[in-house]
C-alpha cells in the first residue's frame, strides 16, 4: 500500500506500507511522473514501514532515480533486512541513493 503527500514546499513523500509490489506499481510510477515533469519537485520514499518490495518497485525506483538524480530519496531503515538484502543482491545501495536510519527514528 502506498500513501502519497503533496507538501506545499514541493515536496511528495510516498509511504510504502506493508508489502509493496506489483499492484501499487502503476501508482508510484504516476508519482514519481509527475515529479520528474515538475522542476523543483522532489521526492521522498519511505520505506520505514515497508515490508518488502518486489521487483517491479525496484524497477521503477531505479527509472526515476536516473530521471530524478538527487531530487529522489529513498529511506530504508536498519531493521528492514529483507530490503536491505534484496538491494544488496542487486547492488543498488549507492545507485538508489538509498539515506539508511535507525530503527525506532522516524525521518517524517
Amino acid at each position: 500500500m502506498l500513501e502519497i503527500e503533496s507538501r506545499g514546499d514541493g515536496m511528495t513523500v510516498v509511504r510504502a506500507i506493508g508489502e509493496c509490489d506489483f499492484g501499487d506499481r502503476d501508482r508510484l510510477l504516476q508519482t514519481l511522473l509527475a515529479a520528474a515533469e515538475s522542476a523543483s519537485a522532489s521526492v521522498t520514499v519511505s520505506l520505514e514501514d515497508c515490508d518488502y518490495i518486489d521487483s517491479s518497485i525496484v524497477s521503477v525506483l531505479l527509472q526515476y532515480r536516473r530521471k530524478l538524480k538527487d531530487r529522489l530519496v529513498l529511506i530504508v531503515p536498519e531493521d528492514r533486512s529483507i530490503i536491505h538484502r534484496i538491494l544488496g543482491i542487486l547492488e543498488l545501495h549507492a545507485v538508489l541513493g538509498v539515506r539508511p536510519c535507525p530503527v525506532g527514528a522516524r525521518t517524517l
